[in-house]
């Protein structure tokens, strides 16, 4: 997350917006009964392909893939800073229940390798454990290898820090104390030493070896629990967030000057360690977490000839600036509009790994905000995810989708967000996406199938299989035999009853047609 969440922590805490401080982790809801979802088959496997002049997500099957959902940090080591929600079978079938297709699992190499050279099975079985719970009923997974201002202990408290174990951070003796430094990210002067040495890859004292070969080390680890997860894999993450420990600037020749002294060299070896091991997955990146305050990566190049690339920027617009006002829609645009050249530029499909999922007890803006972020995921055909899944009240300041209980947090986001229809996957050509008052409407350009979700509703019963009434291709009711429903329901732990919504896969012919679908009230 950016530098400043621990500022909008502090602010929604004075408001009376944020979770409560410290304490134990809340206990997990019982468990539902199994889920009748079908786990992804060798067809659902992803790889990144060429669509003309750019690259997408696609199944093994031929389908481009939509993959929405959000980022689950259960398992990331804070360094007893703040607490992390336990992942259990419900929080699956939830997800599944909002029609999520993906999750981004974020994990830490301190517990990967706690000790030089010395992998925590245990962790790791924890990690295949969480990320089963989500392939076993459909959902593909992202492993991140996450990362926030390098290491925890590196400096104050109230700052979210994670990653890299007592280890691997070479401070040179550096103060930890909040404020040694006049860096804004990493916050104090040890921090900032730290990673300097992680990106200048320094040697690790009795070791003989660097720092980004042991790093390599927990991403061959974590390339071994993705293999254990078959189609499901989404990728593996190779750093969460980097940003240049030597310069504190936004400038783009500074920003520039990093990307090919530090992060790119970096970049290729990781690139390199994973297919050298075996790994022929998807390898997602980012570029420099500046982008999160500037909108913009104007250094965005191709730093790699390896074609399995997934570009996953965070797009937070106007959130860190205080600008959020009338103008915030028409930047949102120009952000993913701008993403979308830097995909291209790369050579990589575009895959946002981190957005805003502020609740609507915050207020109007964030919400209208959330919509205009859904229209510019549609007219790109890109994935996203929503920063974060659950919060612990330790550290909650109302971006949860779920609150720590279970509950849907907030009033708005079922008509705003998780109720709105949208595409899945296509093995059509699609021609463009749009939702507008209230029906998604899709152009194909040619023959397949068009996956659809048609959203989340709240009501007293389970939707009925079947087509809804209000699909049309054309203009007209879908025929019967061109429509397959697939239902998925689950119950929230919240005062009003909710349910899931459906799949609908719809087979559309040769030559362009238009798919219409208003997901008829629950």
């Amino acid at each position: 997350m950016g530098a400043l969440l621990g500022l909008l922590a502090s602010i929604l805490g004075l408001l009376g917006l944020g979770g409560g401080g410290g304490g134990s982790t809340p206990p997990a809801p019982p468990d539902p009964p199994p889920s009748a979802a079908t786990p992804l088959t060798s067809g659902d496997r992803l790889g990144v392909a060429r669509d003309g002049d750019r690259a997408v997500l696609r199944t093994a099957d031929g389908r481009q893939a939509f993959l929405r959902g959000a980022n689950v940090n259960a398992l990331v080591d804070y360094g007893g800073a703040h607490g992390t929600v336990p992942v259990t079978d419900r929080d699956a079938e939830q997800a599944r229940a909002l029609g999520f297709t993906v999750v981004r699992l974020a994990v830490s190499w301190s517990r990967i390798v706690p000790q030089p050279g010395a992998v925590d099975a245990a962790y790791l079985d924890e990690v295949r454990r969480a990320a089963g719970r989500f392939a076993d009923r459909g959902i593909h997974v992202l492993l991140d290898l996450h990362q926030d201002r390098y290491g925890a202990g590196l400096g104050p408290t109230r700052d979210e820090r994670d990653g890299a174990p007592r280890w691997a951070q070479l401070t040179g003796g550096a103060s930890t104390a909040g404020g040694s430094t006049d860096h804004d990210y990493y916050g104090s002067a040890a921090a900032r030493a730290a990673a300097r040495a992680f990106f200048d890859d320094a040697t690790v004292p009795g070791t003989g070896r660097t720092l980004q070969a042991h790093y390599g080390d927990a991403l061959v680890a974590l390339a071994d629990v993705g293999e254990d997860l078959g189609p499901a894999l989404a990728g593996i993450e190779l750093f969460n967030e980097p940003v240049d420990p030597v310069r504190a600037s936004l400038q783009p020749s500074d920003v520039a000057t990093f990307y090919r002294e530090r992060l790119w060299p970096f970049y290729r070896r990781a690139i390199e360690r994973l297919r050298t091991s075996g790994y022929d997955g998807p390898i997602w990146f980012e570029g420099s977490a500046t982008r999160t305050h500037t909108d913009d990566d104007p250094s965005a190049a191709r730093f790699s000839d390896d074609p399995g690339l997934v570009y996953g920027p965070h797009v937070y617009t106007d959130v860190y600036n205080g600008r959020n006002g009338s103008g915030t829609p028409a930047r949102i645009a120009a952000s993913f509009a701008r993403a979308r050249d830097e995909a291209e530029r790369y050579g990589a499909a575009l895959a946002p790994t981190e957005l805003p999922g502020a609740a609507g007890t915050i207020g109007g803006d964030w919400e209208r905000d959330r919509e205009a972020t859904l229209d510019q995921l549609d007219a790109l055909g890109a994935g996203g995810m929503v920063w974060v899944w659950k919060q612990h009240p330790s550290r909650d300041y109302g971006w949860g989708v779920l609150t720590a209980g279970g509950g849907l947090r907030g009033g708005t986001e079922i008509a705003q967000d998780y109720g709105r229809a949208r595409v899945r996957s296509s093995s059509a050509p699609i021609a463009s996406v749009a939702w507008r008052g209230g029906t998604l409407r899709v152009r194909t350009t040619g023959a397949g199938v068009v996956e659809l979700w048609d959203g989340a509703a709240t009501g007293a019963r389970p939707l009925e299989r079947g087509a809804s009434p209000t699909l049309t291709v054309d203009g007209t009711a879908a025929a019967a035999g061109a429509v397959e429903a697939v239902t998925a329901t689950s119950p929230l732990a919240s005062a009003a009853a909710w349910i899931g919504g459906r799949v609908l896969r719809v087979t559309v012919g040769d030559g362009e047609h238009e798919v219409a679908l208003a997901r008829a009230g629950g």
